[in-house]
């Protein structure tokens, strides 16, 4: 077996990077690091493994899905959504895998396509304004459907995974990450009755610039910044068909890391 590594090198020095490169190969697994977030195919490697938060998992996503491997994750310093393990388990995470004892966790992917350009994300796809004094207005089309407006600082557009993300900050509803569907929410919408909208999967959406006061407008994929719309540019989203799947050792409670992560139900009288 051998495996695509991705570190967080902020939380992770080098001598515990040496540390678990050395408990990986004790386990016979190849490893093969990697600090590019836009890797593509590759030969021989059977798994991605990631070792820091939510971020480093979004680094690794074009690697797994271009690949068909799994993605086994590791949390350093922070209580994620997407990582499985902590890294004290990184023992005990290897022989499960080993031993064919892991599930697969199926996240569908967002399309995101520009004229130039196309993308997958497993978050979302956010539009926002080139400059902080500036408001832009969107025209939103969603197949078959008539077409409105958002004028603000931007729009998200996340899928079911990427909910509890920026989206979530921006006012978004919260999903099951195992429905399929995605949504476009606005970001500081000046129009109070514009909110965020769930499509179904096969509906496209078709956001254009209609006026950007010359100020371009930045294109992020995963929280990475990948390109910028002008007046009169658009992209068009849809939810892929193609999937990644995160390695787990049980099904993933995503109520229960809401409550851990963002105390989502409000607090007991014994936690005050």
């Amino acid at each position: 077996m051998k495996a695509a590594i991705f570190f967080n090198y902020s939380r992770i020095d080098d001598k515990e990077q040496q540390r678990i490169l050395g408990e990986i190969k004790d386990h016979n697994i190849e490893t093969r690091v990697f600090d590019n977030y836009c890797v593509n195919e590759l030969e021989d490697i059977n798994i991605v493994m990631t070792f820091g938060g939510d971020g480093t998992v979004l680094r690794a996503v074009n690697v797994a899905y271009k690949n068909d491997i799994p993605i086994l994750s590791f949390k350093v310093g922070s209580v994620g959504f997407l990582a499985s393990f902590e890294l004290e388990d990184l023992n005990r995470a290897l022989k499960l895998l080993l031993q064919k004892k892991l599930i697969e966790d199926k996240r569908k992917l967002l399309k995101i396509e520009t004229m130039k350009s196309t993308f997958m994300a497993l978050n979302d796809c956010v539009l926002e304004r080139g400059s902080p004094s500036r408001t832009v207005e969107f025209e939103i089309t969603i197949a078959d459907y008539s077409p409105y407006l958002i004028i603000g600082d931007g729009v998200v557009i996340s899928t079911s995974t990427g909910s509890t993300a920026y989206n979530l900050a921006a006012g978004g509803a919260l999903t099951d990450p195992k429905s399929d569907v995605y949504q476009i929410t606005p970001l500081s919408a000046h129009n109070p009755y514009v909110g965020p909208i769930v499509l179904a999967p096969y509906r496209k959406g078709h956001i254009m610039v209609k006026e950007n006061k010359n100020a371009p407008v930045r294109i992020y994929i995963d929280g990475y910044e990948a390109g910028t719309l002008g007046r009169g540019e658009s992209v068009t989203t849809k939810l892929s068909n193609k999937m990644i799947s995160l390695l787990r050792e049980k099904e993933f409670d995503f109520v229960s890391v809401m409550k851990k992560k963002l105390a989502f139900g409000g607090r007991s009288r014994n936690d005050l």
